[in-house]
């Protein structure tokens, strides 16, 4: 973006307790999708939608009661299950491009960058312009809306860069969240990235 002035936007979106809140329905949905046969969809759901929970209350151990969302910690199917459910928002992103909704970056001519998903840290690229961005923000309000997820707006991140008065406005207005200066750079899955200066506490 730096070296070729590409004007535009970077989101670094945090899900709040992405893997406590997803529905049980759009990853039967997702899955259904996908073409996985029945039986596996039934046995993947027994997996997550039969397990049992009891807290301690002031050290007794409270009734027995059953989750109606979510993917429990440390289960090993977990992660594999939350990819799926990611995999709906890499959808809807490119479909949008597909239909000229959204372009992204375009870092060549034939060379668009969209968004980064590793599990749930996700990178979303935007042109920057209003087109874009109520693109994005009727995309990420309805993945929001079908896996019952929720966007900590005080974690998220966005960094604008060359962008218009006008497209600033509307930035401002569709994602209230927190804005980082483009030659601060961000943090992705613990690395510091930033368009140019490393210093030595960088790579520290």
């Amino acid at each position: 973006m730096k070296v070729k002035n590409i004007k535009g936007a970077i989101f670094k979106i945090h899900l709040a307790k992405a893997f406590d809140k997803v529905s049980w329905l759009y990853l039967q949905l997702i899955l259904t999708h996908l073409g996985f046969d029945i039986a596996f969809i039934r046995w993947i759901l027994s997996c997550i939608t039969t397990i049992s929970f009891s807290v301690l209350i002031n050290g007794a151990a409270s009734p027995f009661f059953h989750a109606e969302r979510g993917l429990r910690q440390g289960f090993p199917l977990s992660p594999l299950l939350f990819l799926l459910v990611a995999e709906g928002l890499s959808r809807a992103l490119k479909e949008a491009i597909r239909l000229g909704n959204f372009t992204g970056l375009q870092l060549a001519q034939n060379l668009h960058i969209s968004h980064l998903l590793f599990v749930d840290d996700i990178l979303i690229f935007c042109s920057g312009s209003v087109r874009d961005l109520c693109a994005l923000d009727h995309i990420l309000k309805l993945f929001s809306k079908e896996t019952g997820m929720d966007i900590n707006v005080g974690k998220s991140t966005i960094i604008p860069y060359l962008l218009s008065t006008e497209e600033e406005r509307v930035l401002s207005k569709l994602f209230p969240f927190h804005t980082t200066a483009f030659e601060e750079g961000i943090h992705y899955l613990k690395f510091f990235i930033k368009p140019n200066a490393y210093q030595k506490q960088d790579w520290a």
